[in-house]
């Protein structure tokens, strides 16, 4: 009921007062000589006119609870990047050995990691940005011949800068309908 009054209070509210000024002008032309008619209509339009102001506050208050939810996911999903970020970031700093077996661990950590942020950023606001994310297009990469740790660490920075960049756009983007931040931590 409250999505109701939230996209249509407005409307509901112009309809109650078209409808009053017809019972007014029907008050006014046809029940002239009639005081219990010309009372109950009047009793009616008093109740539309409440009825039509009440849709009216109700209908901004539901706009200011629907905002204040946004502006929370949108708080919610700043957070949850961000930790994400962090996860990004501390696994990008640990000490790296060249052995086969430290790169492959390096490798499957970092590949974990990005799937599942990848997964979040999906939930939240759709593939075209879980497929951003992904894409290291316009960022320069790293390589050392003989270091393949370096590789990793040039993909995780490019993982750390698309994070970087959502954040910024958290705000003029829009979730997901289903959008519920506590599911999503990456954590």
């Amino acid at each position: 009921m409250g999505d109701f009054f939230r996209d249509y209070g407005t409307q509901l509210a112009l309809a109650i007062a078209g409808i009053n000024t017809i019972i007014s002008l029907v008050i006014g032309q046809y029940f002239k000589d009639n005081p219990r008619w010309r009372i109950a209509l009047v009793i009616a339009s008093v109740a539309l006119i409440g009825l039509g102001v009440g849709a009216s506050f109700y209908s901004q208050h539901q706009i200011e609870v629907s905002a204040n939810v946004e502006k929370e996911k949108r708080i919610a999903m700043k957070d949850v990047l961000g930790g994400a970020i962090n996860e990004c970031a501390s696994l990008n700093v640990k000490k790296r050995t060249e052995s086969q077996e430290d790169v492959d661990a390096y490798a499957n950590d970092a590949g974990e990691l990005a799937t599942k942020t990848r997964n979040l950023i999906a939930q939240a606001y759709g593939e075209g940005e879980a497929n951003l994310f992904m894409n290291d297009a316009g960022i320069p990469g790293m390589a050392s011949p003989g270091h393949p740790n370096v590789l990793m660490r040039s993909e995780m920075i490019a993982r750390i800068q698309r994070l970087n960049e959502l954040i910024s756009r958290v705000d003029t983007i829009t979730h997901a309908a289903r959008f519920r931040p506590a599911q999503l931590s990456p954590k």
